[in-house]
């Protein structure tokens, strides 16, 4: 399903987690405004080791998961469409993050149960997690980007995700990007 928001290691390392699992994944970055801090879905197909999988965009009600990094974002119709109340799990960061409409009115003030509303319609009670990734990376690890790799965390722990956590770490290790960060962002979100 859509996959992290501005992650593009956050994508990377779970596609290198299921080609570690002998499986196919398949990446494609949908973008808004994305030159200018937009919106960007990312689509991450993962299959079967011989399964051929079908193109990488998610389609309508195709998605096992929505693991949305940006409240706004995830709540956009690109992304409630590919949501089906029988399938699909969704991890969404509750922290509002700063959109162009805050440029031209900094006062303004987005209510996140409102947000939350159009996903809520989508996905059955017991299937959604709203979590401050944001807030909670930030205090516990002093940087706010361990939020991506938190809400990783959180959605293997919920069974939203494909691929093993030895997988990831070794996916993590690889990339080797701020890995013990990462690795610790990991766990966090899955002690959460």
């Amino acid at each position: 399903g859509p996959s992290c928001a501005r992650s593009a290691s956050g994508r990377s390392v779970l596609a290198m987690a299921a080609h570690l699992e002998g499986r196919q994944a398949t990446v494609i970055d949908m973008t808004g405004l994305a030159q200018k801090n937009g919106a960007v879905w990312s689509h991450l197909r993962i299959g079967g080791g011989e399964q051929a999988l079908p193109g990488a965009r998610v389609g309508l009600a195709e998605a096992d998961l929505l693991l949305g990094c940006d409240l706004v974002t995830a709540a956009e119709k690109d992304s409630v469409l590919a949501l089906d109340a029988g399938r699909t799990r969704a991890v969404i960061n509750s922290h509002v993050q700063p959109t162009a409409a805050f440029q031209l009115n900094p006062d303004l003030r987005i209510d996140v149960d409102a947000e939350l509303r159009p996903i809520r319609a989508a996905v059955a009670a017991e299937r959604l997690h709203s979590v401050d990734a944001t807030t909670i990376a930030l205090k516990l690890l002093g940087n706010t980007i361990g939020a991506n790799f938190f809400l990783v965390g959180f959605s293997l722990q919920a069974g939203g995700l494909p691929v093993s956590l030895a997988s990831i770490e070794r996916a993590l290790e690889m990339n080797g990007q701020a890995v013990e960060f990462n690795k610790r962002a990991l766990a966090l979100g899955r002690l959460a």
